[in-house]
């Protein structure tokens, strides 16, 4: 049986422990190890963001529709009311009378379409926020992958 040295290995240790390269080695592996600890939280908290943008569009095309309703209702209101006074003085509805009938009715379907779009744009607008945040998230998963790998490998070389 071959016996093993204690002051070779001794020796061994001695000038493993007092060389830069292992002192650097295990020093890169902890300022990697932090760094993957940043790309972690980083990475939740662009999750976070991201839901966050996410339900904001949400709410955006929620509201949108109620505005599209409260605008039908006042543009109804508007209508009805004209043809109230129209029919109560007496008048036919032709002439300047329909005119107004006509033009009420194009101003309203035009300002149900300006609420429709600036929802619709806004709501996009969230949706490709959302979109960044879930892209950040991703690159900061890879870098936590990179970090950890970097760690191990400098763990690695600091024996060599």
């Amino acid at each position: 049986m071959a016996s093993i040295s204690t002051s070779g290995f001794l020796d061994y240790a001695s000038d493993l422990f007092s060389s830069d390269n292992f002192w650097g080695g295990v020093g890169g592996a902890v300022s990697d190890l932090f760094s993957a600890q940043g790309s972690k939280l980083a990475g939740q908290q662009y999750g976070i963001a991201a839901a966050a943008s996410e339900q904001a569009a949400r709410s955006t095309e929620l509201s949108t529709g109620i505005q599209l309703v409260q605008a039908d209702r006042n543009v109804l209101r508007a209508l009805g009311g004209e043809q109230a006074d129209t029919a109560g003085a007496g008048f036919s509805f032709s002439g300047s009378a329909g005119d107004l009938l006509r033009a009420s009715a194009s101003n309203g379907a035009l300002t149900k379409q300006l609420i429709s779009e600036q929802g619709n744009l806004t709501a996009a607008g969230y949706r490709a926020q959302a979109q960044s945040y879930a892209t950040q998230k991703a690159g900061a998963g890879t870098e936590r992958t990179g970090n950890l790998i970097g760690a191990g490998l400098s763990i690695l070389s600091s024996f060599l």
